[in-house]
């Protein structure tokens, strides 16, 4: 139960705004420690040599997943992080570290969006910080993360759209939020082709 000073400050903006940044921080930090500890994945291997063949060659590689049935969205994403990282299983990883905090944020935004409250908002962004099937995918090397990333923000602004219709909010609003939609599905699908199971939900 909180207290009423507790209650206090998570309604002000700039109190809530102070817990949104710590618990943002506390993702990164759990996240962050003992990243390598767990064994390798054989999928991470895979995906990090990819992103090591484009650094060596990015005319002949830049594609190079697509031979293996793979989108290539998040193989570009990992080939600045080997040149920022020594570690080369640390870099891979340290981008779904990133994915995670983001993705955190974003289902913040989606139970805000229901018009739901702020602790609402607290309660399921911990959950989605903690919970072993997104503790553990933030963890390692995979796609996974990614696309639940892009199809999280392509829920976002359908529930947007779909109250900026009801509202009757101008065209030019309606038009940025559909596009929206369809650039975040289209990073889906160019991240990991389950992607576009969510096309028919979103319809």
């Amino acid at each position: 139960m909180l207290n009423k000073k507790s209650l206090t400050v998570l309604r002000s903006k700039q109190g809530f705004n102070l817990i949104l940044g710590a618990l943002l921080i506390f993702v990164a930090v759990i996240h962050l420690i003992n990243l390598t500890e767990i064994p390798v994945f054989a999928d991470e291997s895979i995906y990090i040599r990819w992103a090591q063949l484009i650094i060596d060659d990015w005319r002949q590689y830049l594609f190079f997943p697509l031979n293996d049935g793979k989108t290539p969205i998040f193989i570009w994403a990992l080939v600045p992080f080997q040149f920022i990282f020594s570690d080369q299983l640390f870099a891979g990883r340290f981008l779904s570290v990133v994915v995670g905090v983001f993705q955190v944020w974003t289902v913040g935004l989606i139970v805000k969006s229901l018009r739901l409250g702020k602790k609402e908002q607290l309660i399921s962004m911990l959950l989605t910080a903690i919970l072993p099937y997104w503790y553990f995918h933030h963890h390692l090397a995979l796609m996974d993360g990614m696309l639940a990333l892009w199809t999280s923000l392509a829920c976002l602004f359908s529930i947007k759209l779909s109250v900026g219709i009801k509202q009757e909010k101008k065209p030019a609003s309606l038009f940025l939020l559909a596009s929206l939609v369809g650039l975040f599905i289209g990073l889906g699908i160019l991240t990991k082709l389950p992607a576009i199971l969510l096309i028919p939900s979103i319809i």
